[in-house]
């Protein structure tokens, strides 16, 4: 026996009370996917016409992909007496799919006005329906003789009119617009529709009835007429009754009389709450989609909500975990409801430059004086509390002073000047807040170094909670200011910015920060987002950066990383490639050097698809060879373009300032790559890199699968001929099906490193515990088959991939018997492209 806990009160089921509803729950899914086919291909046919003529085609050719997984079903359990065949000629009914096209036609007959035509259409009905009500065709007949025999004797001609059965152009189209108004009918296709679902359901009992049969089993052989009466009437008696102990009762023998279904779960969740989970847990064992319909319901309260400032968030937050208790969701789970509703609260606008300052400052003169001014009338509008908070930097002696000596890490650079200071000390000092100058931002976060941004570089400044937001990454934490009108300061800061910057990009040339500046902003403004989320700037992920320096780039003295290029999987920079303002530092899979940036000529990609590759021409005529594993080669050309206008321009920059260079002492290593770069830079701080370098010949032939392969996955995935796509489940989906199916592969015979990412997982059992099957990681295909043996083959390992019956990996066979027979060739043949190219 199997017992759950719900409402504080026991209810179990013995295995064969379990076996029973899960096959039942089985054919009603089945019966609604193929219901709302039905209704999908009934809009395709367009006339009354085509209805008539095509929907028991399509209707049988359904039947016969129900009775293939029926049989293959059937053969998962040892059972080998019942075929396809076998299955569809004696066991499959269709009474009820029959009555819904007898209404069809016997509607399609009430606009039939020649005589001769509706008795030639009568008997070719007749012929038809014996045709296929007797059994006559069979599972082949089925799937490829009905159209062929002449379904309602279309040869005849009955339904295209070459009885000359319209006397007139009036008459045919009075003919033609009661036949579309028929078509539009709703009650025609819900009686092909409805008749097919309950047909298919309705296979659970003979499915029952073989396995009784030949396994011996005493399943219950149906959901009997008096289940039906009970649920129907405790349903609808539950609202009635005023005892809460007895509303549970009932509800209790609800869940008892049916496990599966969906509205019992619905009506015990709004009469009782699932506070503790209970209710989930039992839902979740008998697939039933309750986790899914609570997320829903949370995520409803963020869209429904009207939404315009903090205090709205915080009561729309507080009402999300007010009922996430009554569902019995841990908080953890919320995250994504409170980025969606973070994503409805942010206020953030980009900044226009000349927009702004010409709409809110009027003509800027190039002076100081001028700018102070504007910025003291930008001042005047603040919120009083605001106002007090801001100044022009020598308004107040003492928080100039602090604010130079903790907001800034070295002081000023030559040639640069306070401007305005926001002063967000806890205690009016001035050592905390925001300081700009004719070139920088510059602020600290408690607890954390300051930090500077370079205002040309500043693109978007936007707010959340509470703090100010730049570029989407650098976060000033901000506690003077309430959080509720705090998008009111940072408008207020965009204008400032904006004047400042506009001011002071004109009047100044431009020194190196700036120049800095303009090849950090190229990295900003790039668009393709998969581009983007591998180049970290400085103060973007600080830990990559301290990765790669451990790992790779040895700087020499005032050499920084001004962009980093991330060719991992997880985000740690270990392998890439980093550019200084002195050199090009690579870590890639077919290279582990370093190059001075002013010994690049040329940056391009050569070749097509697998084969592309980017090359670098040095100035001694070597060309350099590399590969990013993690980009796909189809978004390389969005990554070089701003890349090599990096190289060329910090190149330029070099070559302008020799003094700079000679300030360099020269490492023996940058010797050897100004002679003729003859050897290779190796990081013999860890012996591991040794090793992988020792592998890279094996990596270069077959590369452990990456986020390139993720891709390819999802592509495999979405390729999947719809009739088998139902036996694979993408192990990044949070479903609860996904879910518990690859708990079920994962503790049983997939067992993965800690550094594996599973990918896809095929079921290829008939209750989807998952067990038997396949599932593809990012370095190996695991599997196991039913009452056999299991397997581990890594990618690196695979030279074989063929079809014989099953699928075969080096010999090695993986069972595919939930995938009907004909569709097995195919799907072989896509694993190999994925996996083999």
């Amino acid at each position: 026996m199997e017992e759950f806990i719900v409402m504080q009160r026991p209810i179990s089921f013995s295995p064969e009370e379990i076996l029973f509803h899960e096959l039942r729950s089985q054919y009603e899914q089945l019966a609604m996917e193929y219901a709302d086919k039905f209704e999908k291909d009934y809009a395709q046919f367009k006339t009354i016409e085509n209805v008539v003529q095509h929907s028991m085609d399509t209707a049988m050719n359904y039947m016969a992909e129900v009775a293939e997984f029926t049989a293959d079903l059937l053969r998962d359990w040892k059972i080998y007496t019942v075929d396809e065949e076998i299955f569809f000629k004696h066991y499959i009914s269709i009474d009820n799919l029959l009555d819904g096209y007898d209404f069809v036609c016997g509607e399609y007959e009430k606009i039939i006005d020649n005589a001769k035509e509706l008795n030639a259409y009568r008997t070719a009905r007749r012929e038809y329906r014996g045709r296929i009500s007797g059994g006559g065709f069979g599972l082949e007949g089925a799937v490829k003789g009905m159209a062929t025999a002449g379904a309602l004797n279309l040869a005849t001609g009955v339904l295209h009119g070459t009885f000359n059965i319209i006397g007139s152009i009036g008459s045919a189209m009075a003919n033609s617009v009661k036949k579309g108004k028929l078509y539009k009918n709703p009650e025609l296709c819900n009686s092909l529709v409805n008749g097919l679902y309950i047909d298919i359901l309705d296979l659970y009992k003979p499915v029952i009835q073989i396995i009784n049969e030949e396994l011996g089993y005493g399943l219950k052989e149906e959901f009997t007429e008096l289940d039906y009466q009970r649920k129907k009437g405790l349903l609808s008696n539950i609202e009635r009754i005023s005892s809460e102990e007895e509303q549970k009762s009932v509800l209790i023998d609800l869940l008892k009389i049916d496990p599966t279904d969906f509205e019992i779960y619905l009506k015990v969740l709004s009469i009782t709450g699932d506070p503790d989970g209970s209710l989930g847990k039992m839902a979740d064992n008998f697939g039933v989609p309750l986790f899914n319909y609570k997320m829903n319901q949370l995520f409803d309260i963020v869209e429904q909500a009207d939404i315009e400032d903090e205090e709205d968030a915080e009561f729309i937050k507080q009402k999300i975990l007010q009922h996430s208790f009554t569902f019995g969701i841990d908080e953890e789970k919320l995250e994504p409801i409170y980025k969606e509703l973070e994503n409805r609260i942010e206020k953030f606008k980009r900044l226009d430059f000349d927009y702004l300052i010409e709409a809110e400052a009027g003509e800027v003169a190039h002076s100081s004086s001028d700018v102070r001014e504007i910025i003291h009338e930008l001042m005047e509008s603040l919120p009083t509390a605001q106002r007090e908070l801001s100044l022009l930097f020598d308004e107040a002696i003492t928080k100039c002073s602090n604010a130079l000596s903790h907001l800034t890490e070295n002081g000023l650079e030559q040639g640069e000047w306070g401007i305005f200071q926001m002063d967000d000390s806890p205690f009016g000092n001035g050592k905390g807040g925001i300081l700009l100058t004719n070139r920088h931002l510059y602020y600290k976060n408690t607890f954390s170094k300051p930090k500077q941004i370079l205002l040309g570089s500043i693109e978007k400044i936007t707010n959340s909670k509470d703090e100010i937001i730049i570029n989407d990454h650098d976060k000033i934490q901000i506690v003077s200011i309430k959080r509720d009108t705090l998008s009111n300061y940072v408008s207020f800061l965009i204008k400032v910015v904006a004047l400042i910057s506009k001011t002071y990009n004109i009047r100044e040339e431009q020194s190196a920060s700036d120049q800095y500046a303009a090849i950090k902003k190229r990295i900003i403004s790039i668009k393709e987002k998969k581009v983007r989320e591998k180049l970290f700037l400085p103060n973007e992920n600080p830990k990559a950066y301290a990765n790669a320096i451990h790992e790779y780039v040895t700087l020499s003295q005032n050499e920084e990383i001004l962009i980093l290029f991330d060719d991992t999987i997880w985000s740690t920079a270990k392998k890439g490639f980093a550019i200084t303002n002195h050199r090009l530092h690579l870590n890639l899979k077919e290279n582990n050097r370093s190059f001075p940036l002013t010994a690049i000529e040329e940056v391009g990609c050569r070749g097509e698809s697998h084969n592309k590759h980017i090359v670098l021409l040095m100035s001694n005529g070597e060309e350099v060879i590399c590969k990013p594993s993690i980009l796909e080669a189809v978004y390389w050309d969005d990554l070089l373009e701003p890349i090599a206008d990096a190289i060329f321009d910090l190149s330029d920059m070099i070559n302008d300032e020799p003094e700079n260079i000679e300030l360099m002492e020269p490492t023996e290593t940058e010797t050897n790559e100004e002679i003729g770069y003859e050897e290779t830079v190796i990081d013999t701080r860890e012996e591991s890199v040794l090793e992988t370098i020792a592998h890279t010949a094996t990596i270069v032939e077959k590369p452990i699968k990456t986020k390139n392969f993720a891709k390819k996955v999802e592509g495999f995935y979405q390729s999947l001929n719809k009739n088998i796509e139902g036996y694979f489940y993408p192990c990044d989906r949070d479903d609860t099906k996904s879910q518990k199916r690859l708990k079920g592969a994962l503790g049983s015979y997939a067992k993965l490193s800690t550094e594996e990412t599973p990918y896809l997982l095929f079921d290829n059992t008939a209750f989807g515990s998952a067990k038997d099957g396949f599932l593809l990681s990012n370095e190996a295909i695991y599997y196991h088959n039913m009452w056999s043996n299991s397997g581990r083959i890594a990618y690196a390992d695979i030279e074989d991939i063929e079809f014989k019956g099953n699928l075969y990996i080096n010999g090695n066979e993986i069972q595919l018997e939930l995938i009907g027979k004909k569709y097995r060739p195919e799907l072989v043949d896509q694993l190999k492209q994925l996996i083999l190219g």
